[in-house]
């Protein structure tokens, strides 16, 4: 995947690929539903995590993390990005202490947890849900539109786990769309 997403540039040359030709390339790449070394892409194979986790943003008016995140990003500072960075090197060459927290005491552990058990109840209920539309009659309208309906409710919930299962919000209410959808099914 790395290596497509280097490549992908020279083997595309007239496509656009805007300002950030690396994180553009990666993008298209991950999209993909075919090749790989599998054959099937990468898109059913990956999932965001919190941006925050690994890049928190330092904008002009705060920093959006704390202490103890792993990385500080300067996106948009233009010309600003250099006395900012200065602020940061000063801080971590002066006082490093300041900003290092004991794993233990980080909150990296309970938010992991906590979104791998998302993820885990998330596909355990798609695997479910898939197995009872298999069980469902179809002979009529009204069970194929049922059916339809909720195979769209699956597809919805492989995509956001797919590309936003960093947002809580929107994995937690497609999960309880799937649930009710699933609840209701009788065979």
């Amino acid at each position: 995947m790395l290596v497509e997403s280097l490549a992908y540039p020279h083997y595309f040359p007239n496509e656009t690929l805007r300002r950030s030709v690396d994180q553009e390339s990666m993008a298209r790449v991950l999209s993909k539903a075919t090749g790989g070394p599998d054959g099937y892409g990468y898109k059913d194979g990956m999932t965001y995590v919190p941006r925050t986790w690994i890049n928190t943003y330092e904008w002009m008016h705060a920093y959006e993390g704390e202490r103890g995140n792993l990385l500080v990003h300067f996106p948009g500072l233009e010309e600003h990005r250099w006395s900012h960075m200065s602020k940061w090197l000063d801080i971590v060459e002066t006082t490093p202490k300041k900003l290092e927290v004991p794993l233990e005491e980080a909150e990296y552990f309970n938010q992991t947890t906590a979104f791998r058990t998302r993820l885990r109840t998330a596909r355990e209920t798609i695997t479910l849900t898939e197995k009872k539309v298999g069980l469902m009659p179809n002979g009529t309208i009204g069970e194929k539109e049922e059916i339809k309906k909720t195979e769209m409710a699956i597809c919805e919930l492989k995509r956001v786990l797919r590309e936003e299962a960093d947002n809580v919000e929107a994995a937690q209410q497609r999960l309880q769309e799937l649930n009710a959808i699933k609840e209701s099914i009788s065979i």
